[in-house]
């Protein structure tokens, strides 16, 4: 039997480790305990990981996961207010059991067929919309193609903004130009550290 180190069973929980050794003693069989996996001090649970999602500690939960949080789904259409500002969306399909990280705006970057792309993410409620749903769309910078119906992987990089209502579009499109200008420079940054990571491997060959 494998199990972690702050493994419970039973009623209430109430059995641990040391009850099932005592066991694997009795009745003859072998246990083997996994011990943590840290990052620095702090031990790696998924329940650890949902709890600084749902705090908006979205960096730290991808530290702890070792890889990005992706959001999966399958482009539909949506109520077509982004193309109509100037910064079209793929609005995606996601599982209703995906956990979403805090609603907001995010640099974001995005696989297409296995071509990656940078972008632009909202998750949140779009008030223009009369659907009162949670919405997950992005706006994928230099990209004209048609996707309807694809399954596209978004990979929230960077969190920039909480979800807001405007008095009018001029301010909201004033605002998406400036999250478009705060994620380029996020994409500046990723390159440039992707780039110095190349250059270690490099060096070590």
């Amino acid at each position: 039997l494998v199990i972690g180190y702050d493994h419970a069973l039973g009623k209430n929980r109430a059995g641990n480790k040391d009850t099932l050794e005592k066991l694997a003693a009795q009745y003859d069989f072998n246990l083997d305990i996994v011990n943590p996996v840290l990052v620095g001090t702090e031990a790696v649970s998924s329940s650890r990981i949902r709890k600084l999602l749902i705090d908006n500690q979205f960096q730290h939960a991808c530290r702890l996961l070792g890889h990005n949080y992706s959001i999966y789904g399958t482009v539909e259409k949506g109520i077509g207010l982004g193309r109509k500002l100037g910064y079209p969306t793929a609005n995606v399909n996601y599982s209703h059991r995906k956990l979403l990280p805090e609603l907001g705006v995010y640099a974001c970057s995005i696989n297409i067929d296995d071509d990656f792309y940078y972008g632009m993410l909202f998750i949140g409620r779009n008030y223009f919309s009369p659907i009162e749903k949670i919405t997950v769309e992005v706006n994928i910078f230099d990209f004209d193609k048609e996707i309807y119906g694809k399954e596209i992987t978004v990979n929230p990089i960077e969190y920039l903004r909480k979800n807001e209502l405007y008095k009018s579009t001029g301010e909201l499109v004033k605002q998406i130009e400036l999250d478009k200008e705060n994620t380029i420079l996020i994409m500046k940054k990723e390159t440039e550290n992707d780039n110095q990571q190349r250059a270690k491997s490099s060096n070590r060959c």
